[in-house]
């Protein structure tokens, strides 16, 4: 679809990696003082080979780690939904 084809666009652009869309893990609205957002989280798979160097501000951690980062609120939403989901997952 073109918002997968978006994304795809988006996610090389800013890291380099390739993605496959898997699904959408939900559509997270925000209001600021003077503008709302509306921000559409997915699961992706990369596109192998992936490489895994990011630069030294950046770091990979385990989704089950996320509580212990500082994130806006929108981020932490998304955080909260990714592990809720693990969760369940977990407990099937």
């Amino acid at each position: 679809t073109e918002k997968e084809k978006s994304l795809q666009n988006v996610v090389l652009q800013k890291t380099g990696f390739h993605i496959t869309p898997m699904e959408i893990i939900g559509i997270f609205k925000h209001a600021y003082t003077h503008f709302r957002i509306s921000v559409h989280a997915w699961h992706a798979e990369p596109v192998l080979p992936l490489s895994l160097t990011l630069p030294a501000n950046l770091r990979w951690v385990l989704p089950e780690d996320l509580p212990d980062y500082p994130m806006g609120k929108v981020a932490r939403r998304i955080s909260d939904q990714i592990n809720s989901e693990l969760i369940r997952a977990k407990n099937q």
